[in-house]
């Protein structure tokens, strides 16, 4: 469904409730298992010959997610209890929204409310989720930038090859890409 008639739905709805008071809901009883099916099998199709290839620098990612994820699980842990809140509020505000995003949350939300007793465990999970997305891409960017103007785009260093492009960036000339000599200017 395209996002303009969920909008165009959502507008008959509030209509509908405005003017004769009949709320429609939704049962969302099925949507939360499946969302653990689907991750659940996500995980399980990952082959160890795909994390083998991917060599040392999967390893080092792989390493530094979960020193994170336990980073995250402190912090909010940590600051949970300092608020005098459920443990579990601090998890939800950790790796299971940080971490794994929205579908992760929507997924354990109401486990944690059903097993722990925290009643708005949903909304606290989901804005964790979205503040976690907002920031990271507030920071993505102009870290994302600094980087490549610090070391330069892949992708350019291995198209441009020529004495100019070379002498810019300090790159010894090993060949000429058409791509390139096609962006330089004509004498």
């Amino acid at each position: 469904m395209r996002d303009g008639h969920r909008f165009d739905l959502s507008v008959a709805f509030g209509v509908v409730y405005l003017f004769s008071g009949v709320k429609v809901d939704f049962d969302l009883t099925a949507r939360d298992i499946l969302l653990v099916y689907f991750f659940t099998v996500v995980g399980i199709n990952a082959h160890v010959g795909d994390l083998v290839r991917g060599g040392k620098p999967l390893a080092v990612l792989l390493a530094v997610t979960v020193a994170f994820m336990f980073a995250e699980n402190l912090a909010g842990i940590g600051a949970a209890r300092a608020l005098g809140l459920d443990p579990s509020v601090g998890l939800l505000a950790g790796s299971i929204s940080m971490t794994g995003g929205h579908g992760t949350t929507i997924a354990w939300a109401p486990v944690i409310a059903e097993t722990r007793g925290v009643a708005n465990a949903m909304e606290i999970g989901v804005v964790c989720a979205t503040m976690g997305l907002v920031l990271a891409s507030l920071a993505g960017g102009p870290v994302a930038r600094l980087l490549i103007q610090r070391y330069g785009s892949k992708r350019h260093r291995n198209s441009c090859m020529t004495s100019e492009c070379a002498s810019r960036r300090n790159i010894r000339k090993s060949t000429t890409s058409p791509s390139c000599v096609r962006s330089l200017p004509s004498t």
